[in-house]
């Protein structure tokens, strides 16, 4: 199994530097998660994308020109076929209970930038998924809980190879 994790700076100096930086990271889970398929590995990529899958939603069912940065959502899920687990088990709420992000300023509004993605063996063995408000730290932004049933998964814990 590998797990990649991502954080996508926001705050940008300029839009070049920006898109430069981008597709170097991109290009590093791509190589990431091929490696790993290579394997046969099962995959889990999560992180603080700061990225808002809404907006590339719209964009995609709208037939609009696709945003640079939105085009490694498409790449997770058209071309890797990925699963957003929390997108899927809560397809019946509002957009508004999948939030991630709730900004100390509040003239800014919440929005759903963290995710989690996985392949197809993992989102089948989909024990819970959930959105925490902690409170316990200082933080921005809720806590992605995502639990799996391991026992197929893992194997033997002997023939486990550590990195």
């Amino acid at each position: 199994m590998r797990i990649i994790n991502y954080y996508g700076k926001s705050g940008r100096v300029t839009l070049d530097n920006f898109n430069q930086e981008v597709k170097i990271y991109f290009d590093k889970i791509k190589e990431l998660v091929r490696e790993s398929k290579a394997q046969n590995a099962e995959i889990i990529l999560l992180g603080d994308f700061n990225l808002h899958y809404e907006k590339y939603l719209d964009d995609k069912n709208n037939n609009r020109k696709m945003k640079k940065e939105y085009k490694l959502f498409e790449w997770i899920e058209d071309e890797q076929n990925f699963y957003d687990p929390f997108y899927i088990m809560f397809d019946n709420l509002s957009q508004h209970s999948l939030n991630t992000f709730y900004p100390f300023n509040t003239n800014q509004n919440p929005s759903r930038i963290d995710y989690i993605w996985v392949t197809e063996n993992l989102f089948s063995e989909t024990q819970e998924c959930k959105i925490v408000n902690t409170t316990t730290i200082n933080t921005d932004h809720r806590m992605l809980v995502y639990s799996i049933w391991s026992e197929d998964l893992i194997g033997n814990i002997a023939n486990i190879k550590r990195k």
